[in-house]
């Protein structure tokens, strides 16, 4: 399964938002709203999530594999890093 990300923005301030993409799957599937947030342990990519009755955070889509999380991750933080030197500033993901 190949990934493209397309930041549509980054962004800087006290928030811990870095920025938001989309995902394009193999060409043929397009996942809006992706996330990059500077955490305690480093940046990471947060899937589109809403809150459900509960009030708990739960992602709507999300790969069924540790190896495909850690792929659509590397693919979508070097994404990141390449808009950041383009725009000149912000948090790398590195």
């Amino acid at each position: 399964m190949e990934f493209r990300a397309e930041i549509k923005r980054t962004l800087t301030g006290p928030d811990k938002l870095r920025a938001v993409c989309s995902v394009i799957l193999d060409d043929c599937f397009l996942v809006k709203n992706v996330r990059v947030v500077e955490g305690e342990k480093g940046m990471f990519v947060s899937l589109p999530s809403r809150r459900n009755v509960k009030g708990e955070w739960t992602e709507q889509c999300f790969p069924m594999t540790k190896e495909l999380r850690e792929k659509l991750s590397a693919v979508v933080l070097a994404e990141y890093d390449r808009a950041l030197a383009e725009d000149g500033g912000g948090t790398p993901a590195a």
